[in-house]
Order: C-alpha cells, then structure tokens, then sequence
C-alpha cells in the first residue's frame, strides 16, 4: 500500500508496530500539509522504539524544511515545551529548534501569538524567546497581543533588557539528613536589545487595559521615575487605579518621592 500511494504513510505513524511506523517514515517524502501532521512526525522522534526515532529524524530532516511557515508555527505552539517533558530523545529535539527558529517561523508564530484570544500562548512564547529572531517582535507583541498575558510577558522582557527560557530540570535538595530532594525548572537567560527608551514603554504600559501589565509598568516606574519629568502625573493616575496592584505600587512611589540634590 505504501508504494502505491505514499500518502498513506501520515496514517500508519500511529500503527501499533513499531516496523510499520518504521516503513511509514521512510516512505515520507513530502512536508505535513497540517500542524496535526507535522506533531504526529515530531511525536515520532520521542518514539519508544529507537529504530523508528532514527526514523523519524531522518524523515523530519527530509520534510520539516519543505513545510507551510504557517503549518510549522501552529504546530511549534504545541511543540515549544515538549523538549523538556518529552524523555526518549537526545539530538532530536534540536530538529524542532531548526524548524522553529528560522525567520519566517518566528514571524508566522509571532502572528499566532499575537492574535489568538486563548490558549497556552504564554508558556508558548517562554519557550520561544530561546530564539534571537524573537527579540524584535516583543515591541510589537507588548502593544499589540490580544492575550493580555502575552503583551505582559513581552513587557517584562522589554523593561527588564533581558530574555528567560526554560532550559531544563534538575534536582535540588530540600533536606539532605532525610534524603529529601526535588525536581525544579532551571532557567537561562540573555540580554536583549530594546531600540525603544523605557519611559516610553512604562508610558505605554500604564495604559494597558490589562491591570497585570499595568503593574508591571508601575514596578517599571519605581526605578525610572528619576529620568521622567511627567513621573508625578503617571503617579497620580495610577493612584485611582481600579486595580489593588496597582494602587499598592503608586502607593509606595508616593510615600517614597523623589529627593533632589543641589
């Protein structure tokens, strides 16, 4: 069946032989035509059979670069966070950063990130900032996402200067008499390039219709206040707040004022 029509092979990824599964990527030949199909492939790479893994990867090496951009960054949206909960692979989880951190799928993702109204949006935009390209999109998706999640995920990484990605788990030890120890998610982090001064994004921030990103622009302030002449004004506002976030922040900025020296 599989030589007289190679198309069956997306079906028979979920055969239950492994040796099916195995003839079936070395069938395939062209890219995914759906985000379900491309996850099916990128499925296969954690495979518990390691002759299908092998498989799989020369498969994805094959059809990933030929893929839909759109195709491949709906799919990343599920596939981001699966390198560190999948726990078969080794090398072939770096076959995904290869489809998923080109230009052209960072700005499809971008574009999914930033218009869809639910979802996992922000653990899918955590993962994705492992990639340079999506630095220069985070202006955009701070002002722009209509998940106001995302917007206050790019904001953090604008007011901060810097990006963090999960990179993994590892053990750490609660109490070393009794043996007692757990596993946590570790972090890596690098600094990013913001073209746009700070001030001008607290400025935008505070009218955020998000009481999440308003904080975060309030906390912002704390530290900028010196450099913008207006910070008083920002403050007042933020005062009447309807958000008890917010207001605790404007709160403090309030009892500690700005001293001058001469």
């Amino acid at each position: 069946m599989l030589k007289k029509d190679p198309n069956y092979a997306w079906l028979f990824l979920f055969h239950h032989s492994g040796y099916v599964r195995e003839a079936a990527l070395k069938a395939i030949h062209t890219p995914p035509a759906s985000p379900f199909f491309f996850a099916a492939l990128a499925w296969r790479l954690n495979d518990w059979v390691e002759p299908v893994r092998l498989a799989a990867k020369h498969c994805a090496e094959r059809v990933f670069p030929l893929a839909n951009t759109k195709v491949t960054a709906v799919a990343a949206l599920y596939l981001l966070d699966r390198r560190f909960i999948w726990g078969r692979w080794n090398d072939e989880a770096d076959i995904l950063d290869a489809a998923f951190s080109s230009k052209e799928v960072v700005r499809a993702l971008v574009a999914e990130l930033g218009t869809r109204p639910t979802g996992r949006l922000t653990t899918s935009l955590r993962y994705a900032l492992r990639y340079p390209d999506m630095d220069e999109h985070l202006q955009t998706l701070a002002a722009t996402a209509r998940q106001p999640a995302v917007r206050a995920v790019a904001y953090q990484c604008l007011l901060a200067g810097s990006a963090s990605w999960p990179k993994g788990y590892e053990w750490i030890w609660i109490d070393k008499v009794y043996g007692l120890k757990k596993r946590v998610l570790t972090f890596e982090t690098r600094a990013i390039a913001v073209t746009q001064p700070v001030e001008d994004l607290i400025r935008q921030g505070v009218r955020d219709k998000s009481p999440k990103v308003r904080s975060m622009a309030a906390e912002a302030l704390i530290k900028a206040r010196s450099q913008m002449p207006d910070a008083d004004i920002i403050v007042r506002k933020l005062a009447e707040d309807r958000s008890l976030a917010v207001r605790s922040r404007a709160d403090y900025l309030l009892r500690h004022p700005v001293t001058h020296t001469t």
